[in-house]
């Protein structure tokens, strides 16, 4: 799970329209580097995809009315990116190990903060990353990976936090 860190602070300070770019920045970026890499979504043997379906936000929509190209909404096994929030993005990996999934984050993480925005500057983005244990239910899963995601943005934000103990959902 990515989270865009100060996103408020882009739409408070240079207003929404810089917002919206943020967010499609990201969107674009996760699908380069999910295609770069070769990911495809989640699919694995004791895992229901089907919990997570549909599970998305709605469409991001500019405050001024006009509506924005909608970024993939959606999470499915033919795409694994989706937009989870109004700054958060998930992405669903098959058959990748641990390993890969920190890989594959860092890799993101490490992109956005050389782009650089019109109006807002370089930004930062922090991920929370778990293995999908076998049998756990989308709601554990999502728990687990938004607990890790929090102690990203609590270390400092711009960092990857793996979840991996027992305790941790």
């Amino acid at each position: 799970m990515f989270d865009i860190d100060n996103f408020k602070q882009i739409n408070d300070t240079w207003g929404h329209k810089e917002g919206d770019n943020v967010i499609q920045e990201i969107s674009r970026l996760l699908r380069r580097v999910a295609d770069e890499t070769g990911v495809s979504g989640v699919d694995a043997a004791g895992f229901n995809m089907t919990d997570f379906e549909g599970m998305c936000a709605k469409e991001y929509e500019l405050h001024g009315g006009d509506s924005l190209q909608p970024v993939p909404v959606i999470l499915n096994v033919k795409s694994p990116i989706g937009r989870w929030g109004g700054e958060e993005f998930m992405v669903l990996l098959q058959d990748s190990s641990l390993k890969t999934a920190i890989d594959f984050a860092d890799r993101v993480r490490v992109a956005f903060n050389d782009i650089t925005f019109e109006k807002a500057g370089r930004r930062s983005v922090s991920a929370g990353v778990i293995e999908l244990r076998k049998g756990e239910s989308a709601d554990a899963a999502i728990v687990r990976v938004d607990k890790a995601l929090y102690r990203a943005k609590k270390n400092g934000k711009n960092c990857v936090v793996v979840s991996e103990g027992e305790n941790d959902g």
